[in-house]
């Protein structure tokens, strides 16, 4: 039987790292039978609602369930302004676990962040290069030249980088500029740029216009679609491993739901505010997020890393091997298995 989630409330995150007082943060190490309220900061693409595998795991009343099981209530709290708000948050205590994006939380690890890698959902993000329909543009090589709009440190940047590469290109052989996914769009559809790398829920909407035309997206390559990392504050996990292993287990359950029930998983990403016609588009066999707590998060980080290190994006060394803990992961996913 389905629960509802306990609690579940919109936040725009704005202002500085620092919060003055204490009526917004817990005390780790001491959280109250009255108190023992997890909070989790997601990214809210407009509709205070995930568009991951969380959306599952509380469309189907499964995150609440787990954290019941544990003994806490919970609150997921979405984030308007993405990866940077949710860094601030996780800085000020705001949140105690987050689902973000891979680059962000690289980011943020490398600026001193104090947070553990607990599980990721790896290389499920699909990003694409559209064109305006009427464009001669017909291959990556026909954007040499032309002004191609991405935001800069995100994965629809990397994908960029991945799909010149496999075109024998770099980022000297287009004109880049810096925007966010929604405002390429916008820019695309108004002309004002030749190509945009949008990211997945935007490639849903254009993949529906006629005035754009998808050129190419992640299809064939894995490796190059991104991902999102399940992060949490170091003090909030060594006081509260057990709300940890919660989230996990709630998000292993949703993700083995999904495989199994496509429609039902469609039908709770649309509530992220895009169509399920959409959300058919992008996961045309199944929907699998890849929720992972091994060794292939080393793989895969490593490789982002190299990334944010080229384009000088981050200046100090992240350990990934050493920023991973997958102990907690492991514990959940064999609870799973034993039906506890």
């Amino acid at each position: 039987m389905k629960k509802a989630l306990k609690k579940f409330i919109p936040l725009l995150f704005i202002g500085a790292i620092a919060v003055t007082g204490c009526s917004s943060q817990q005390d780790d190490s001491a959280r109250t039978d009255e108190n023992k309220t997890v909070r989790i900061g997601y990214v809210d693409s407009g509709a205070s609602f995930p568009n991951e595998v969380l959306a599952v795991a509380i469309d189907q009343g499964i995150l609440d369930e787990e954290f019941t099981k544990a003994g806490y209530s919970v609150e997921a709290i979405p984030f308007a302004g993405a990866g940077p708000a949710i860094n601030e948050a996780l800085v000020s205590g705001d949140i105690d676990i987050a689902s973000t994006g891979d680059v962000p939380a690289i980011i943020g690890k490398s600026n001193g962040i104090d947070t553990v890698l607990i599980g990721a959902e790896l290389n499920f993000n699909d990003a694409a290069i559209a064109v305006p329909a009427s464009s001669d543009v017909q291959t990556v090589e026909d954007l040499k030249g032309k002004t191609v709009a991405t935001l800069q440190g995100s994965y629809m940047h990397k994908v960029l980088l991945d799909m010149l590469a496999d075109s024998n290109m770099t980022i000297d052989d287009i004109k880049f500029t810096n925007m966010t996914s929604q405002d390429a769009s916008a820019a695309l559809e108004a002309g004002t740029v030749d190509a945009a790398v949008v990211a997945n829920t935007q490639e849903c909407v254009l993949n529906e216009s006629e005035n754009v035309r998808l050129l190419k997206n992640c299809d064939g390559h894995d490796e190059w679609k991104g991902g999102h990392s399940i992060l949490a504050r170091t003090e909030f996990v060594e006081n509260n491993r057990d709300a940890a292993k919660a989230y996990l287990k709630a998000v292993i359950r949703a993700n083995s739901f999904a495989e199994e029930n496509r429609d039902a998983a469609i039908k709770a990403l649309s509530k992220s505010g895009t169509s399920e016609d959409s959300f058919a588009f992008l996961f045309p066999e199944k929907v699998s997020f890849n929720v992972d707590g091994s060794d292939n998060i080393v793989t895969v980080y490593d490789g982002i890393k190299e990334f944010l290190a080229n384009n000088q994006l981050i200046s100090n060394d992240v350990d990934i091997s050493a920023w991973l803990d997958k102990t907690i992961f492991e514990e959940a996913q064999q609870e799973v298995e034993e039906g506890k």
